[in-house]
């Protein structure tokens, strides 16, 4: 169904200008070319050229004539042309089967890139493909699904109707095919392939119903028990849908709930024998329950077919089955154990992951999980070894994260010692922004269990590997040419400290155009502001920097560059670490001279580029300033004499302060903090902040910012009035 354009906001802002172009392109082309499109996208960037451009993560509403485009497609694939068979499954149709392929993996990735997901609006289609014979599309549907279930509460907001019918089909997927009692267990349906060595109703169908009869004399009706018998399953027509069609016709009276259930079991009698299509119905089993366990933990609960005993031992058998080629399998599984874990959550049903635990080995340095651990980060940054498959690691890591936000799960990973293998992972250096995202989730795995034990992150001399990553990840210069100075902003004596060419940058950040993969272009993205006032200037497109003929600046803004979400997430990962570190009782010692590293030179350069890290990151690291002041204010004044707090109160005093609402609330806590001494109070006042703050509080640009949450703040702002 198209989407609603009367209930969008009114006030719609222009796409980032990577996105625009792209959605242009999308809207002018015809099937042939829409596919040419869609096919390359893997990951959320577009081409393979010097100056690949990743797509910004941005509000839905933009991609609402894509998603039109697309809703339409979807529509067309789903017309049945008899009693079940969908169009898409039809094989004079097969450029539109690749096509809906194509579209849903495109959407799976901007559904994880956008905000406002609320707006999708195809979910009936999504429903109607699960009813596919092609179990390609069944699984394209449960990815797109699975991103819907992880990153927005979409699908429990469905209409009771069209989330019933959703969870009716996910847990058809999702049922046990007999347990290793009856010789299906999860890991030996992997591993033989030849479909006789299994009990004969794998590729037979029996299907047992109950209908109702006609209305006797004496106006009794009684209910009549009907069986299904389908032998060979795959040998009984072109496709499922087609065997399918054949026993409606036989079966008149099966009523529609029992049709979908009837259609599952019959979709995988004849996917069985064939060992590649066996292993893609084995993979949306699991797609199944991690949805299930994610969305509706509490009505699985109930459902013994679905979350039975002995299935997170068949699971932990699945990642031991030594095959290379069952990696998306494995991912799969591993996804599975995470949702598991959500069960925590409800006192409804025993706690599974103390099985998980025991059953992963997780609590022992040797066990299964913390030595498969040690080989994904081995593998991960040794730059001589083969990479261990990416869709593992993400799972994997993932799948650690989960379990160390349970203490129990935490506790485990203390025991195992896993600490050394994390803090591997921080401390190298591999640009690539795959490899950002792991040290991104190590560094929040970390930040969990540093909660629970502090010895190994300190004997691993942790807190300076973050420190280093941030300096790393950070400290990157932009270089433009003198001869432009004129467009260009150069910073005058009053702004001299934002200025800092000796911090250590590694030769991405030094070249930040170059064509290479892990060049720190590829860690930006364009986003080309209207302003008539902006510069033009382009950055040097090769690879030679020379220090004689440019001008170093550490601002953005006028270049148009916005920091890439995953370098973000990074940073913001860190920030959050820090803040914490500063009130911990036992970081006291760690923390206290931290600031006299290069922490001080980091903070500076996020709170100095407000434009290029966005609001989220400049109120993080002004928090991190503020904490470590309230925490330590005998510090105060080395940090006045290196230029942190010129810096801070220079940004928020002298540029102007990021619209936003967390920003602007924490001014009275930032202002208070600064001006603890007599120094910082007399640099405070030398900067005339009353009109300044005024204007800022005044201002038709910030008034929004404040909009929501009105009580919350009003007590904020007070304060501010107070202070000042």
């Amino acid at each position: 169904m198209k989407i609603d354009r009367s209930k969008l906001k009114k006030y719609l802002l222009e796409p980032p200008a990577d996105c625009k172009h792209f959605i242009e392109k999308l809207k002018n082309c015809d099937r042939k070319q829409l596919r040419e499109l869609l096919q390359p996208i893997t990951l959320w960037h577009i081409g393979k050229q010097a100056f690949s451009q990743y797509f910004t993560k941005c509000e839905l509403y933009h991609w609402i004539d894509a998603l039109d485009l697309f809703d339409s497609v979807l529509e067309e694939a789903c017309l049945k042309t008899g009693t079940w068979m969908l169009n898409c499954d039809r094989k004079e149709n097969g450029e539109l089967k690749f096509l809906v392929l194509d579209i849903l993996h495109f959407t799976a990735l901007l559904i994880e890139h956008s905000y406002s997901r609320h707006l999708y609006n195809s979910i009936e289609y999504l429903i109607l493909l699960l009813q596919s014979s092609d179990v390609h599309i069944v699984l394209g549907v449960l990815s797109l699904l699975y991103v819907f279930s992880k990153r927005s509460n979409f699908i429990t907001r469905l209409q009771l109707d069209k989330k019933q019918a959703l969870i009716t089909r996910l847990i058809y997927l999702a049922e046990t095919w007999g347990g290793k009692e009856n010789g299906f267990d999860l890991a030996r349906c992997c591993s033989i392939r030849d479909s006789s060595e299994f009990p004969e109703h794998a590729t037979n169908l029996h299907f047992l119903y109950v209908t109702q009869s006609e209305l006797s004399s004496g106006g009794i009706q009684q209910q009549i028990s009907k069986q299904i018998d389908v032998p060979n399953v795959h040998l009984a027509g072109e496709n499922a849908a087609a065997v399918m069609e054949l026993v409606l016709a036989e079966h008149t009276t099966l009523a529609e709930d029992k049709q979908i259930k009837l259609f599952t079991h019959l979709r995988l009698a004849y996917a069985f024998p064939n060992f590649e299509q066996r292993l893609l119905c084995i993979q949306a089993r699991l797609q199944a329950l991690s949805i299930l366990g994610i969305i509706y933990s509490i009505a699985i609960q109930d459902v013994n077919n679905v979350l039975y005993d002995g299935l997170i031992e068949e699971l932990v058998e699945v990642l031991n089955v030594r095959d290379t080629t069952l990696i998306d399998i494995k991912a799969s599984a591993l996804k599975t154990l995470t949702s598991i874990i959500h069960l925590e959550r409800t006192t409804k049903h025993p706690p599974r992951l103390q099985e998980i635990i025991e059953a992963t080995q997780a609590n022992s340095y040797h066990g299964f999980l913390p030595t498969l651990v040690r080989q994904c980060i081995d593998k991960l940054t040794d730059p001589n070894a083969d990479r261990f498959p990416q869709t593992l690691s993400t799972s994997l890591f993932s799948f650690l994260y989960h379990m160390a936000s349970y203490e129990t799960g935490g506790e485990a990973l203390v025991n195992c010692g896993i600490m050394q293998a994390l803090i591997k992972v921080v401390n190298y250096y591999d640009e690539s922004q795959e490899f950002i995202m792991f040290v991104t989730r190590a560094v929040r795995v970390i930040d969990l269990i540093t909660t629970l034990e502090i010895t190994s992150f300190q004997a691993n001399n942790g807190l300076q590997a973050f420190t280093n990553r941030l300096e790393v990840k950070q400290p990157f210069i932009i270089r433009t040419p003198k001869r432009v100075t004129q467009q260009t902003q150069i910073f005058t004596s009053d702004s001299s400290y934002f200025v800092n060419p000796n911090s250590p940058t590694t030769p991405e950040d030094l070249n930040s155009t170059t064509d290479h993969q892990s060049s720190t272009d590829m860690d930006t993205q364009q986003n080309i502001p209207t302003s008539a006032t902006t510069t033009n200037a382009n950055l040097d497109q090769d690879q030679q920097t020379n220090d004689d003929t440019f001008e170093l600046t550490t601002t953005a803004p006028n270049l148009g560059l916005l920091c890439y979400h995953q370098r973000a997430a990074l940073l913001k990962s860190i920030l959050n670490y820090l803040k914490k570190a500063f009130s911990e009782p036992t970081m006291v010692e760690s923390t206290r001279h931290i600031m006299d590293g290069s922490l001080p030179n980091s903070l500076k350069h996020i709170i100095s580029n407000a434009e290029y890290y966005g609001p989220s990151l400049f109120h993080l690291a002004t928090d991190v300033v503020t904490s470590f002041i309230f925490q330590e204010p005998s510090q105060l004044s080395s940090l006045q004499d290196n230029g942190l707090t010129d810096v801070l109160m220079y940004a928020l005093l002298k540029k102007d302060v990021p619209a936003a609402r967390d920003v602007l609330a924490s001014l009275p806590n930032v202002f208070s903090a600064l001006c603890l001494n007599t120094r910082g109070l007399e640099n405070f006042m030398e900067c005339k902040p009353f009109e300044k703050l005024f204007r800022v509080l005044l201002s038709p640009e910030y008034l929004p910012a404040m909009r929501r949450r009105r009580g919350a703040d009003t007590g904020k702002l007070t304060a501010l009035f107070d202070f000042t």
